[in-house]
């Protein structure tokens, strides 16, 4: 056996971590029990921690009893997944559940951290009061680039400019701004619904309308509007040191 296949003490150590984790989940059916599963495996792939024992990751797998594919299209989910908990910001957390399943997130593998969260917006658009599933992740995916190609979605102001990399989370959250609007409009067609039938005779409905119908547009045009062309983003008086100046404002100016 070379020197190069043989484990330090702490990468020996770190691999029987790993595959106490592997061992026990690898049988088992369940997200959890997934994620978990492909966290080990991930762990000992970057680290070779294999190489005492089989010439190729792929080789350890089979060792195991797992398919090569089935890990590797595991291992890319699971990217998406972490990438989706890092800016769990800026998705709806009433339904961002709903696509934390392995099949659900292979539909977003090779989009970027920006395109991810416009497709899941678009998808729960899609969805409307139902689940959102793959089918229409997948639908999303589809009209945000319709040849399926895995290109980053260009962030455009209201100008018509490109915005730059580092106001790309300002950019973003307008995204949740208009998710919030558009609650309050639902909210306001539920109301209408309770108020036409019995028992709801005594609900404001029209005084309730205009009042979510002006915080409802007050959060649209709060979100970003343009680059300000002052600073070009870097922060200055006119944008209060954001970068940015909102929709509102464009309106005003």
């Amino acid at each position: 056996m070379s020197k190069l296949q043989i484990l330090s003490a702490s990468e020996s150590r770190e691999f029987q971590s790993m595959e106490r984790v592997v061992d026990g989940t690898c049988k088992l059916k369940g997200r959890e029990a997934s994620w978990e599963l492909l966290g080990a495996l991930r762990v000992i792939r970057s680290g070779r921690l294999y190489r005492e024992q089989h010439k190729s990751f792929f080789s350890y797998l089979k060792s195991k009893g797992l398919n090569q594919s089935s890990v590797s299209r595991g291992l890319s989910a699971l990217e998406v997944k972490e990438a989706i908990e890092e800016k769990a910001w800026l998705y709806d957390k009433s339904k961002v559940g709903m696509i934390m399943s392995e099949r659900c997130l292979r539909e977003l593998v090779g989009l970027d951290e920006d395109s991810i969260p416009e497709v899941f917006r678009i998808a729960c658009d899609e969805a409307g009061y139902g689940p959102v599933t793959y089918r229409h992740l997948k639908d999303a995916r589809a009209k945000l680039a319709p040849k399926g190609l895995r290109r980053k979605v260009e962030r455009v102001d209201e100008s018509g400019e490109q915005v730059p990399d580092f106001l790309a989370e300002a950019f973003s959250a307008r995204y949740m701004l208009s998710d919030v609007s558009a609650k309050l409009k639902s909210i306001v067609i539920e109301l209408q619904a309770i108020a036409s039938r019995p028992g709801g005779e005594y609900l404001p409905f029209h005084e309730i309308h205009s009042e979510l119908s002006k915080i409802s547009h007050a959060i649209a045009l709060s979100g970003f509007g343009v680059t300000c062309i002052d600073c070009h983003g870097t922060g200055c008086m006119r944008c209060k040191n954001t970068g940015y100046i909102p929709k509102r404002r464009l309106r005003e100016e």
